[in-house]
This record gives C-alpha cells, sequence and structure tokens, in this order.
C-alpha cells in the first residue's frame, strides 16, 4: 500500500493542499502467522515450523519427545522451555531420520542417551542446531547430514549410560560432508567406565568443515577412562578442514588424529593431561597451537598405567591391556610387539566374560598375536 503526502502552503492564514506529490512510502507486508503449538510428545511427518509452548517433563521417557520422519523441511523452535526426563532415559530427546532440512533452535534438552539424534541420507540434506543446551546420556549431539552448522550451544553432563557402559561419550559429533561447529560450550564430558570421551567429533570421507572458537572444558580427570578434546576421523582429508582459536581444558589429549591432518590445528590453547613429551602424534601441530600442562598425570602412559594397575583394579588393567595394544605402532621390530600383545593378552583375556570393553581389546588384536607371534 502506497500512501500519499502533498505540501501544504499558506495564503492568507488558509493552508491548502497543492496538487504535486512530493513523496511516498510502503507499509511493510503483513507479519506471517507464528508456527503452530507441538503438543509432546510428537511425531513430525509434514514440512512447517513447529513450537513449544511450555515445558515437557517425564518421569522416565519411553520414547522420543519429538520424532521428525520422513524427508520434510522442518524448523523446530523450542521457544527457551525444557525437554526433559528426570531418569536417564534410552531414547533420544529429538530423534530425526530421513529429513530433507531440519533447523532447531532456542531451548534445552535433558536427561536422554542422545540430546538431539539427528541422520539423513537424502541429497542435499543441511541441519542447522543453535542456542540449544544439552545435558546427560552418551551423546549430546549426534549428526549425520550433507551439510551441519552447530552453533553457539552449550553440552554439558555428558557422562554415559549403563545401559551402553561401553560407549564413549561425546559432546557434539558430526559427519558430514561441509560443516561449521562454532561458538559452542562443551562442559563435563566424561566416560562411563574404561572408554573415552570426546569434546568434537568431526568424520567422513568429503568432509570440508571448519571448527572454531568452541571451548570444551572438564573439571577433573575421568575415573579410568581417557579424555580427547578433538577427533578428527581417519577419512578426513587435510586440506578440507580447519580446527582454529579453539580452547581445551582438562582433558588427557588436546586432539587424536591421522598425521596427515595434524596441520588442520592452528591458533588452539591446548591446557592437557598428556602433552608434546608425552605425545608422537602432536609433531606437526605444536608450533601452530599454544599447549600448558594441566598439573595432572599423563594416565595413558604405559609406566603409569602400570602402577595403576598393580592395585589390582580391573578398569586399570583393562586401560593397561588397551595401552599396550595401541603402543604396537612405536616398536618397529616383531619381538617387541609380540612381547606387548601378549601381556595384553595376558591381562584382558581374564577379564572379557564379565567385562565387554575386556573382549574388545583382545578382538582389536585380531588373529595377529597368533599368525604372527606364536610359534
Amino acid at each position: 500500500m502506497r500512501v500519499p503526502f502533498g505540501l501544504f502552503v499558506f495564503a492568507g492564514g488558509v493552508a491548502v493542499l497543492t496538487a504535486a506529490l512530493v513523496f511516498s512510502w510502503t507499509l511493510p507486508p503483513e507479519k506471517p502467522p507464528s508456527c503452530p503449538e507441538l503438543v509432546l510428545p510428537a511425531t513430525i511427518a509434514e514440512d512447517g515450523c513447529y513450537r513449544l509452548s511450555s515445558d515437557y517433563e517425564v518421569e522416565l521417557a519411553a520414547r522420543p519427545a519429538i520424532s521428525i520422519v520422513g524427508a520434510v523441511d522442518v524448523t523446530l523452535d523450542l521457544s527457551g522451555y525444557t525437554i526433559r526426563s528426570h531418569a536417564p532415559s534410552i531414547r533420544s530427546g529429538i530423534q530425526a531420520q530421513g529429513f530433507a532440512s531440519l533447523d532447531i533452535r532456542n531451548g534445552s534438552i535433558d536427561g536422554f542417551l542422545f540430546g538431539v539424534r539427528a541422520a539423513s541420507d537424502v541429497e542435499a540434506s543441511a541441519v542447522i542446531i543453535e542456542g540449544v543446551q544439552v545435558s546427560g546420556g552418551i551423546r549430546g549431539l549426534h549428526i549425520t547430514a550433507d551439510d551441519v552448522i552447530v552453533s553457539d550451544n552449550h553440552v554439558t553432563q555428558v557422562t554415559g549410560h549403563e545401559i551402553a557402559p561401553q560407549a564413549h561419550s561425546m559432546g557434539i559429533e558430526v559427519r558430514a560432508n561441509t560443516c561449521t561447529v562454532q561458538d559452542n560450550r562443551i562442559e563435563e564430558v566424561y566416560p562411563l567406565t574404561t572408554t573415552e570421551a570426546v569434546g568434537i567429533s568431526i568424520t567422513g570421507a568429503d568432509t570440508a568443515c571448519h571448527v572454531f572458537d568452541n571451548v570444551i572444558v572438564n573439571a577433573h580427570q575421568p575415573d579410568y577412562g581417557r579424555g580427547i578434546g578433538f577427533w578428527l576421523g581417519t577419512q578426513v582429508q587435510p586440506s578440507q578442514v580447519a580446527v582454529i582459536n579453539n580452547r581445551v581444558e582438562g582433558y588427557a589429549y588436546a586432539f587424536l588424529s591421522r598425521d596427515t591432518v595434524r596441520g588442520a590445528y592452528r591458533m588452539n590453547t591446548f591446557q592437557v593431561d598428556c602433552g608434546p613429551d608425552d605425545v608422537a602424534s602432536y609433531e606437526g601441530a605444536i608450533d601452530a597451537n599454544t599447549f600448558a600442562g594441566s598439573g595432572a598425570d599423563c594416565r595413558d602412559l604405559i609406566p603409569v598405567l602400570r602402577d595403576l594397575a598393580s592395585t589390582g583394579s580391573p578398569n586399570w588393567e583393562i586401560r593397561l591391556g588397551a595401552a599396550l595394544i595401541e603402543a604396537l605402532v612405536g616398536p618397529r621390530d616383531l619381538e617387541a610387539r609380540c612381547r606387548q600383545l601378549a601381556e595384553a593378552s595376558a591381562i584382558l583375556a581374564p577379564l572379557a566374560d564379565d567385562r565387554v570393553e575386556a573382549q574388545d581389546q583382545l578382538d582389536r588384536m585380531g588373529s595377529f598375536l597368533e599368525q604372527h607371534c606364536i610359534n
């Protein structure tokens, strides 16, 4: 709508409107209706925007609070409200499968196995998660799509679940072709048993990702497992990933990555238990980043683990066995490898019937011991 304006002049004390049009404006379009309210638990199978209008709390969630199914385009505004399972649930807070695009913003999810679990193999699928606080379970944000943006989220208290004691705990886990992971804060991520805690994990064969300005902080060491600030998967290509200006504190490792992608780490600050003197795999990234000790022991060194395992703790025995297997990349000669494998097998085999983590470590050795070390 265009509203005309004329020019008033005064003649003999009387205002006269001239015929000339001086200027006009255009009124803004009408504001579209707000997204409809979503009553939980809910399943979304149609395109559209949806919003919460209240908190949703259950004693123990028996299903996802929100399920998104089919190749739909969905915007979900949590509107500052909280989705909570008071007892640790084995379900996801928000679960999405096979979507075309997904945008989740502005709210909290607490007490689920996965805060957000979203996976799609639809071509050009896209995810944006922004301004969400997640706590509890084994994964904060677990995202698989073509294009992913995860920004300005707070993930905390991801401490595992007894239903999956061998599962790694991860703050943010992304598998994508392109991604931006920016300005997130990840706190208090710990493994339940002897496994690993990972702040941010990026995987994918053709991943082009930028990971910057994130803060990953733990207040103390895990009971038995180990913490890893960043994990870049084995298929990640070095020319396509940049991990810049992040801060990691209170973890055992700044990162674990193949040597070919260590150049992706630049201008980060790492205050960790295991520093460059302890970890040969930091080579190639030391000068481009700032490393500082945490003041705690590096509990991934074999001499340290031998002392801890000497108390008779099965958890430390499993950690020692795992370290002996991983250390095989060190010894070059077959005799040294065989000694380490034999020691690891002797430690882990008596525990395998009762502890799945011990059996998992034995499986890692495969048939190497039998084929190469037993005459």
